[in-house]
């Protein structure tokens, strides 16, 4: 697949934190700095969407559980008390 031209602004100020970070991460390449972001950004994203899932569970069960006391409730369950 070739690659695709996107054109996008960069405020001033922004210029220059973005040239350190292209320097460090992509190595002075934009275009593997954007794909490296991309991926980091994606990796954030579905971990806070993880967090989001967990807080929803804790919410239905009462807040987080040990080991033990997952343990417990599934015996609960698997005799059907």
């Amino acid at each position: 697949m070739a690659d695709e031209i996107i054109a996008f602004a960069v405020q001033p100020e922004d210029r220059a934190e973005l040239d350190r970070l292209v320097a460090i991460v992509g190595g002075g390449d934009r275009s593997e700095f954007l794909r490296e972001a991309v991926r980091v950004m994606a990796i954030r994203e579905r971990a806070e969407r993880l967090g989001r899932l967990q807080a929803g569970i804790h919410a239905q069960v009462g807040g987080p559980k040990t080991s033990e006391q997952v343990t417990e409730d599934v015996r609960h369950v698997v005799k059907g008390k």
